[in-house]
């Protein structure tokens, strides 16, 4: 905000000019007592002329302090004004930021905190400041050793800027990996004024680099138990010192062929989900029959469901779906899949379809193990994997997350109802309109 007084400098010349008069004025008084001394007429011309002449100097000379005098304070106040707008932006900058900001001075005490810093420590400005942040924050290492007995980095350091990755307790006892940017503030002779601290929830980023770590460690076991199988029946069947039969021949090609499916089913679930989560796979949307999509699916997964018996429920006079056909199936077959992993040998599928509204609703229900209530709200994560002692599979954790971006991509949803040792029923909805709303 700019402080402007257009005025100020013609008041002050005014009164500059009424000063100079008065001058004058009090000096043709003082020439007119002259006239009564004893000197003769071009004497006192000349005194008159000298004494006016020094009281315009003057006089100029005090207009031209004042004048100057009014120009700088102008000035000064133009300049005062774009400070406090700067600072007024940069206090707004602070007070919107979506980190905690805070400033400390020498003693590293608060003397301003933002709305973050508030909601962070569940404290008020008024109980922050004047605080410290070892008391509020109490920053600790993950091992749970504070930071602040052992060294101050921001003390310590020996820049004027640096950072430090803590974790911070929350008042709701919540653990939060942080990132703690700070720079100094010295005075003219280099000592420490204050300290401006910004926090970084780190939490996002470690837990991308904690699925980075899962899916490394968890794709490095997947592709190596196909490729060591792969690996030992090739080399077995080209030992050159035994001579295997026809039969041997063909299960260690069958096993070679089994595992390298395997191999191929994982790439190409890694893949696909890589498309969907980028956007990078549009889905070719046509107008299908629900008993087509159901019939294709089970085809593609006869072999499979060859012992179970599969119960079909669906509803009549169900309307034609503008879909993509194969990525349908797609969620289908993960769905049979899962059933028929997750349940005994000869327990039946029940594979319905109804309508509800405007949806068209799906779902595939086993007899099986079922999911614990703890894991139901994670089931669809990437590569979280729901582990029995009598029913460990060496699952990729995709498929669901798979399915999930499938039908999210259709407009529709995602669910499941399970209970434990009674088996799973997972669900997933799809709009019925679609161009021209053709049914």
């Amino acid at each position: 905000m700019k402080y402007k007084s257009p005025r100020g400098p013609w008041v002050i010349i005014t009164m500059a000019l009424l000063l100079i008069a008065a001058i004058l004025i009090l000096g043709n008084q003082s020439l007119k007592a002259t006239e009564k001394a004893t000197f003769d007429q071009s004497d006192q011309q000349l005194i008159r002329s000298a004494y006016l002449g020094q009281l315009l100097v003057v006089g100029l000379g005090i207009l031209a302090v004042l004048v100057g005098s009014s120009c700088a304070l102008l000035c000064l106040r133009e300049s005062y004004g774009r400070v406090a707008e700067e600072q007024s932006k940069v206090l707004a900058a602070i007070e919107a930021s979506r980190d905690a900001i805070w400033v400390s001075d020498a003693d590293l005490r608060m003397v301003m905190v933002n709305s973050a810093m508030e909601e962070l420590t569940g404290r008020r400005q008024e109980e922050l400041l004047g605080q410290t942040c070892r008391h509020l924050l109490s920053p600790h290492s993950l091992d749970g050793a504070s930071i602040c007995d052992t060294i101050c980095p921001v003390l310590q350091s020996a820049g004027d800027s640096g950072r430090v990755e803590v974790c911070l307790s929350t008042p709701s006892g919540k653990e939060v990996w942080s990132e703690i940017s700070y720079g100094r503030v010295t005075d003219t002779n280099g000592r420490l004024a204050g300290v401006v601290h910004i926090i970084h929830d780190l939490t996002q980023r470690k837990e991308i680099e904690r699925l980075k770590d899962e899916f490394i460690s968890m794709v490095s076991h997947e592709l190596r138990t196909p490729l060591h199988h792969i690996k030992g029946f090739a080399t077995t069947l080209l030992q050159t010192d035994v001579e295997w039969d026809a039969a041997t021949q063909r299960d260690f090609l069958g096993s070679i062929n089994r595992e390298a499916d395997r191999l191929t089913n994982l790439v190409e679930k890694i893949l696909h989900l890589s498309r969907l989560e980028a956007n990078g796979l549009p889905m070719e949307k046509e107008w299908y029959q629900v008993v087509d999509l159901v019939d294709g699916a089970l085809q593609r997964r006869r072999n499979l469901t060859a012992d179970r018996q599969m119960s079909l429920c669906l509803s009549p006079d169900l309307p034609a779906l503008f879909v993509d056909g194969r990525e349908i199936e797609v969620v289908l077959m993960n769905l049979i899949e899962n059933a028929v992993k997750y349940s005994d040998p000869g327990t039946p599928i029940t594979l319905g379809v109804e309508r509800q509204g405007d949806q068209v609703v799906f779902s595939v229900a086993d007899q099986g193990i079922g999911i614990p209530p703890e894991h139901i709200d994670r089931i669809f994560e990437r590569f979280y994997r729901v582990e029995d002692e009598g029913h460990r599979d060496a699952g990729t954790g995709l498929g669901l997350t798979i399915c999930k971006r499938i039908v999210e991509a259709h407009g529709g949803r995602m669910w499941v109802e399970s209970t434990p040792g009674a088996g799973s029923r997972f669900y997933f909805s799809t709009p019925v309109d679609g161009p021209g709303s053709a049914t």
